[in-house]
């Protein structure tokens, strides 16, 4: 194994003294640690390999896979929370306590600097801890790192728990190569390509590492498709890495592991020790030097500001700027202010044109292929050779040219057009005639750009084509750089006349000048004693191998292939697909029951004092028939909704990719209307829709307002570094919504209908799928013939969440509701908050109808870790307020294979099969069995009037006439009652409840806001990794009222369904109380039976009520950048201040929905009230009627008895209990 050079050394270690005698002069003690550090990893001569990545995503079990043993703790939740490194020798564990008093009391063995011995066995518990102990450093037997390297775990990026975030960064200066984990249904989640793009930024060697590669599904996504995303994510968010290798560690042999590649990659970088060390050293150097400097200028800035604040503030401070301009002008010549305006100017040029990148790996490729073009002896083809030639080489001169002008102009031209304007603005002396000018003089694309540095006779290597590109860049840089200061001159002369008027002057601005002056100072003095910064030596880094090929497929048979009409047969519950009898389906039993009714109608109907009751049965019965059971599937994205769907389909009938693919609310159901099996209607939204989601995510992302021809080029200029992690699902939905313009906007407001093999596109595409409102697949399966309508909702963390009307109808008038989440994250951020709405509506619903689904928990390596899981998120449903909850671990896949396959086996193994006999029996007994009791009801009341009538035909006549001449007396005391019933308020009960429901809504909402705020205002998000910190600070601003908006609509929601109990309870116990009164003072009336069965209307909820309630600029005085802001106090100032004012805003927020709730509320109950008073009064009407004509009829007691006896046969037969 190489060592480090005595000269590197050397060199290394007088850089690392010097730069620690600067820091201690500074008192910065967070530096002087890490010089501390690094020292300490040179004396120690060891390579350290870093292990990073969103929690389970598998770091810790690759690691104990390359140790070839188990030596860290691993599973599907979070097991790291502190950084571990590990080492060859022999077994032994030691802490680095982050307290040190409070570590001595755990009893371990303190050494002299100050780490603690603990056993072997204890270990497993102080990897969890991550409050105490800041690093736990392992040594066993590991031969695979010799003596000098180390593997670091860290703590998973998105655990959940800020320390863990934390950690991993804090550690990030102590790894030489970073291999960053994720998993394959995950690659794409924002916290890893955020994570990623850091990482990336410090410019150590990245590895990428996709794990579960076993997960992947050829038939669903070819492999080809998946890996192209990930990589143009990658380059789209500015991600260089050395390699992506594809792993999977459960499927040793499974054809797309490159886990040998890896673990040969691994062996290969410990042998490159001394390069690579003395690289990651001046890496680091680099990158502590950057943050020192940061955190100077911060602590300056600070005081600095109270210097400001005595001035008179920000506008002050500007007229500041405009007097001393006027004052230098007046003290020199008019010529030195202008040289130095336009030293300005070329200083901020530079800056810019050394900032823009212009030649990219694709652009580098199209080089190289014209380069190739040019040489002596290329052609092409084999007959007429010389025509094909030139036909090539001008193909491939304008493929390059082209790009290159679109890349020239997207990075360079409009930042240089936005320079010269902001600077011919700022002194008030730019108009139309200056865009002109500016269109003439600045750099056209032309072919002597790329023919210009092109070398004769240059042999085309791939050194020879980076130093041509670098060249091309170059010449285009050095055009735009003249043009720009012709423009600056010509700017400059018409400013002189100007510049000759100005007068005054203030010392503050002197100060503030001097200040930075001193800054760029020791910069440029730091910056030279590191010198520039260093390379990687050509050949360190392995070349990472390509995936080996997948086998060829074999053709699909007719399981696999594409769902086709007519639809399968198969049975439907899982107790069929094991031979067992298997109970009456839901829709069977509604089919029964509407036979009864219908049977029980003509029975009736030939008796005109029963015509409302033949009516009302026949109109029962035909719903039945008709009866559908809405099922909404709700979870995070890539949980595996859609996979859960095709498993409870039995076929492969939505699309499935380890990325985001419901933009849209899908609906699976039976062909009706007309339209085939096997059909899809799209939706597309209106264009009024996606306008304003376009403006919502411009607003959410403070790109100022949405503007309908420039939209495009706003987006095309948005960068993923300008957009926190706030704000990155609005970034990516307009980047989809400008890829996808050309094709889609014509269909706004339209529908298209499509066979099932063309439908994927609408959903999975995000180009096209955020075109898409809706989608109604018609599918025909015994599923949806038993009526069963399948609804996949979007994910839980889309940009549609702020929607939540959409969301909350389905969640509340849904006859089952599913949540979906993922076994390996199976309680992640989104899912907390919508599983918190879910707690707060739970208790409202008639029947506890949610289901919870671990999905994928083929994943477990044992039930053990299943049950640990599943335990785990019964602990969070709890938190959230959801008591008792139906959890169930299954595996999709392998039940949708099963099912295929008819392996009723398999199925039992993937969970499914008990789920399914849970969720089938709901709905065969209680969603229809709760539908039959009240078509029960109703026929009872009509069994009654029946009753009533064979009674009063058993009477003597003369008992009949009587009864019939009380009837108008008791008319009239029907009447008055009916009007006391229909005129019942209830105001004061509803204000009260309402009142009460609200206050606790403010309490929560406060409560919540303090959470949410930690949670945006957080150091691993809020970061300094480039773009513009104030818009970023703007955006998570936004981000963070935008939740507190989509949380205050969803208490409301809540507050809606609780009143709905409330005022459901107020009518039926006051119409209960209403009949026996009646039942005191009349002998004889209608049988009356109360059936509620109108739903109620959920009342208007405003969205965004807290969107625009306080305006970020008024509060970005408290960020002046991160380490202010974290380290100097501003977050606290920030949060005591948006305490008070947030606090005012949801008071008035509350206030203004109660105000709608008091108006519904009150209405609907008197509007209900006299519904009942209605139908009451026709019931009497026809029940008079009949009454009256009682003696008119041939009619007879037997008669009646044997109407009466039928008709409680069908009642009987109904089989209503459950």
């Amino acid at each position: 194994m190489n060592r480090v050079s005595t000269s590197g050394r050397s060199h290394l270690q007088e850089q690392l003294a010097e730069m620690g005698r600067w820091y201690a002069s500074y008192d910065d003690d967070i530096a002087s640690l890490e010089i501390h550090d690094l020292l300490d990893k040179l004396s120690k001569d060891e390579l350290t390999l870093s292990f990073c990545g969103h929690f389970s995503a598998g770091k810790s079990s690759l690691i104990n896979n390359l140790c070839g043993r188990g030596v860290l703790l691993s599973g599907p939740m979070p097991t790291t929370a502190n950084v571990a490194a590990l080492r060859n020798g022999k077994r032994q564990v030691l802490l680095t306590p982050g307290n040190m008093h409070e570590a001595s009391k755990d009893g371990g063995l303190i050494s002299n600097d100050g780490k603690i011995a603990v056993s072997s066995e204890q270990m497993d518990q102080y990897c969890r801890d991550g409050t105490m102990y800041s690093m736990i450093e392992i040594w066993d037997d590991i031969p695979l790192l010799e003596k000098n390297g180390v593997l670091l775990d860290t703590p998973g990026v998105d655990s959940g728990d800020a320390a863990h975030a934390l950690a991993t960064n804090s550690a990030l200066h102590l790894a030489d190569v970073v291999f960053y984990v994720m998993d394959y249904n995950h690659v794409l989640s924002e916290s890893n390509l955020t994570f990623a793009k850091v990482l990336a930024d410090w410019g150590k060697p990245l590895y990428l590492v996709v794990n579960q590669i076993d997960k992947h599904r050829e038939e669903e996504l070819s492999f080809d498709t998946y890996r192209s995303s990930v990589e143009s994510a990658f380059e789209l968010w500015g991600i260089v890495s050395a390699g992506i290798f594809y792993i999977s560690l459960k499927e040793s042999e499974h054809p797309l592991n490159m886990l040998d590649s890896l673990r040969d990659t691994v062996t290969f970088l410990l042998k490159q020790q001394r390069g690579l060390l003395e690289y990651s050293i001046s890496r680091s150097l680099q990158h502590g030097v950057e943050q020192f400097l940061e955190r100077i200028q911060a602590d300056e800035t600070v005081e600095y500001e109270k210097c400001m604040q005595n001035a008179g503030g920000e506008n002050s401070l500007e007229s500041i700027h405009k007097e001393l301009r006027e004052l230098q002008l007046q003290l020199g010549e008019n010529g030195s202010q202008r040289d130095f305006l336009r030293k300005k100017l070329a200083d901020d040029l530079d800056s810019l044109l050394g900032s823009v990148q212009l030649m990219t790996p694709g652009l580098r490729e199209a080089a190289q292929l014209f380069l190739e073009s040019r040489q002596p002896g290329f052609k092409t083809g084999l007959l007429f050779q010389k025509g094909k030639t030139e036909r090539e080489q001008d193909k491939r001169k304008v493929e390059f040219l082209e790009r290159l002008k679109e890349q020239t102009s997207a990075q360079l031209d409009w930042h240089v057009r936005d320079l010269l304007r902001k600077f011919g603005k700022t002194h008030g002396v730019w108009g139309p005639d200056w865009e002109h000018r500016m269109d003439a003089e600045l750099p056209r694309c032309e072919e002597s750009w790329i023919t210009g540095p092109a070398r004769a006779g240059a042999v085309v290597s791939g050194e020879y084509t980076l130093r041509y590109s670098a060249d091309v860049a170059a010449e285009i840089s050095g055009r735009y750089r003249r043009a720009a200061l012709s423009l600056a001159d010509g700017l400059l002369e018409v400013l002189a006349p100007r510049l000759a008027e100005a007068q005054g002057a203030l010392a503050m601005q002197q100060q503030e000048l001097l200040a930075r002056a001193a800054a760029a100072e020791r910069a440029a003095r730091l910056h030279a004693l590191l010198g520039a910064p260093p390379s990687l030596p050509p050949g360190i880094l392995p070349e990472v191998r390509d995936v080996p090929a997948l086998p060829p497929r074999p053709q699909p048979g007719p399981a696999a292939a594409a769902p086709q009409a007519p639809a399968p047969a198969e049975g439907l519950g899982s107790a069929q697909r094991r031979g067992e009898a298997a109970p009456a389906p839901g829709r069977g039993r509604l089919k029964a029951a509407a036979a009864v009714l219908e049977a029980a109608a003509a029975e009736l109907a030939p008796y005109p004092s029963f015509g409302s009751g033949v009516r009302e049965l026949t109109d029962r019965a035909a719903r039945l028939r008709a009866g559908r059971f809405t099922i909404a599937l709700f979870g995070a994205f890539s949980a595996g909704k859609s996979s859960f769907a095709n498993a409870l389909l039995g076929a492969q009938v939505l699309p499935v990719s380890p990325h985001p693919t419901t933009a849209a609310i899908n609906r699976i159901l039976a062909p009706v209307d007309g339209i085939p099996h096997g059909h899809a209607v799209i939706t597309f939204k209106s264009q009024d829709a996606l306008e304003n989601d376009l403006a919502y995510s411009f607003n959410s992302l403070q790109l100022g307002a949405w503007n309908s021809r420039s939209w495009q080029n706003e987006v095309g200029r948005l960068k993923a570094s300008d957009v926190p992690s706030a704000g990155r699902a609005h970034y990516c939905f307009l980047k989809a919504a400008a890829a996808g313009w050309e094709m889609n906007a014509a269909r706004l407001g339209e529908k298209e209908t499509v066979k099932l093999e063309h439908f994927a596109p609408y959903v999975a595409e995000e180009s096209m799928a955020c075109f898409v409102d809706s989608v109604d697949l018609y599918y025909s399966c015994p599923l949806t013939e038993q009526g069963i309508v399948i609804v996949d909702t979007p994910g839980a963390d889309s940009i549609h969440a702020r929607h939540t009307g959409v969301t909350f109808q389905y969640m509340k008038n849904c006859d089952a509701l599913l949540y979906v989440t993922y076994y390996n994250h199976a309680f992640s951020r989104a899912d907390r908050q919508f599983l918190a709405h879910l707690g707060r509506v739970k208790g409202s619903f008639a029947l506890d109808k949610m289901y919870f689904i671990v999905n994928a928990s083929d994943l477990a390596s044992t039930p053990q870790e299943l049950e640990s899981v599943i335990n785990h998120v019964e602990d969070g449903l709890r938190g959230a307020g959801i008591e008792s909850p139906q959890i169930y671990g299954v595996s999709s896949h392998t039940a949708l294979e099963a099912k295929r396959s008819n392996d009723s086996e398999r199925l039992e193994d993937s969970g499914f099969t008990r789920f399914e006999d849970s969720f089938l029996n709901f709905i065969d007994k209680e969603l229809a069995g709760l539908t039959i009791k009240s078509a029960a009801n109703d026929l009872r009341k009509w069994i009654d009037r029946a009753e009533q009538r064979r009674s009063l035909l058993a009477q003597g006549q003369e008992d009949t006439i009587r009864q019939r001449q009380t009837l108008y007396d008791d008319r009239q005391k029907y009447g008055e009652k009916l009007v006391l019933l229909s005129q019942c308020n209830k105001t004061p009960e509803i204000d009260q409840e309402i009142d009460e429901l609200l206050f606790h809504v403010r309490q929560r909402l406060l409560y919540l806001a303090n959470d949410l705020f930690h949670e945006y205002f957080h150091p691993s998000l809020l970061q300094e990794t480039g773009g513009d910190m104030k818009r970023k600070f703007a955006t998570t601003f936004h981000a963070y009222l935008a939740q507190l908006s989509i949380e205050l609509s969803r208490e409301i929601q809540a507050t809606s369904l609780r009143m709905e109990t409330k005022c459901q309870s107020m009518l039926s116990d006051e119409t209960k109380e209403w009949i026996i009164s009646l039942s005191k003072e009349l002998s004889l009336y209608p049988p009356l039976v109360i059936e509620f069965s109108e739903a109620w209307a959920t009342p208007e909820i405003a969205e965004g009520m807290l969107d625009h309630s306080l305006i970020s600029s008024d509060y970005v005085t408290y960020f002046k950048n991160p380490k202010a802001f974290f380290e100097g106090g501003g977050k606290q100032r920030l949060r005591d201040v948006l305490g008070n004012h947030l606090e005012a805003e949801i008071k008035q927020a509350v206030e203004q929905s109660g105000a709608k709730l008091y108006s519904y509320y009150r209405m609907e109950m008197a509007s209900r009230f006299a519904s009942i008073a209605s139908l009451f009064e026709a019931e009497w009407d026809e029940w008079e009627a009949g009454m009256l004509a009682l003696t008119d009829n041939n009619e007879d007691e037997e008669m009646w008895k044997s109407i009466t006896d039928r008709l409680m046969g069908l009642y009987k037969g109904l089989h209503f209990r459950p």
